[in-house]
């Protein structure tokens, strides 16, 4: 008898296991078809950018899969809005909707810190109160706090409202910076960051003070 509840119970987990396959397939293929219509529409965006086209250009409706992924739309969203910053309405009503893609993938995944930063970014271009926008920062960092889209779009924030910043906040950027080997951080990674106007030479600020010189801050 506990032979042959052994052997039941090693086909239900084995059973279980192939379902779990066939699910993750058939999600990833609904990912890449996503990604593969998304990627035709901004074509289409990149060729005819006007206020007919924001208005009318939609995603394909989200098909059954058990990990629907809002990521994919959010960021998408983000993307047009970019397109149509023009237009109020139109940056408005696609930075809105980029927002509830993010809220909801949040739903879904409460632990991943690259959609807290996406939806963190989002809220800075709807131009939520500050206080909103450092909330989700702090809620990425300690859901990935080494992680490298975090300790980037962290130090982005950061340095574009240096003066908003607690003592604490400060602390981290600096540590952000100069921490290389606690990071995992290359001085050339924060090139990106030194390029920018105001950013740039904040952060080439804190570098000079520390007798570090890159080439964007020379």
């Amino acid at each position: 008898m506990p032979y042959r509840m052994g052997l039941f119970a090693l086909s239900i987990f084995i059973a279980f296991c192939i379902l779990l396959a066939v699910l993750k397939g058939a999600d990833d293929y609904t990912n890449q078809v996503y990604q593969h219509r998304i990627s035709q529409m901004k074509d289409t965006v990149k060729k005819e950018i006007n206020e007919a086209t924001l208005r009318e250009i939609e995603p394909i409706p989200f098909a059954w899969t058990p990990f629907p992924n809002h990521e994919i739309y959010g960021l998408y969203y983000s993307w047009l809005a970019y397109y149509g910053r023009d237009s109020y309405d139109s940056f408005n009503k696609l930075n809105s909707k980029s927002l509830e893609e993010f809220y909801l993938q949040q739903v879904t995944k409460p632990l991943d810190s690259q959609v807290v930063v996406y939806k963190a970014n989002q809220m800075w271009r709807s131009k939520y109160s500050h206080s909103d926008v450092l909330e989700q920062f702090h809620l990425a960092q300690k859901l990935g706090h080494f992680e490298r889209l975090t300790l980037m779009e962290s130090l982005n924030f950061y340095f574009a409202n240096w003066t908003l910043l607690t003592i604490r906040d400060k602390k981290v950027a600096v540590s952000y910076l100069l921490d290389h080997e606690k990071y995992a951080m290359k001085m050339w990674q924060y090139d990106s960051l030194l390029k920018k106007p105001v950013i740039g030479e904040r952060v080439c600020a804190v570098f000079s003070f520390n007798d570090i010189s890159p080439y964007y801050c020379r």
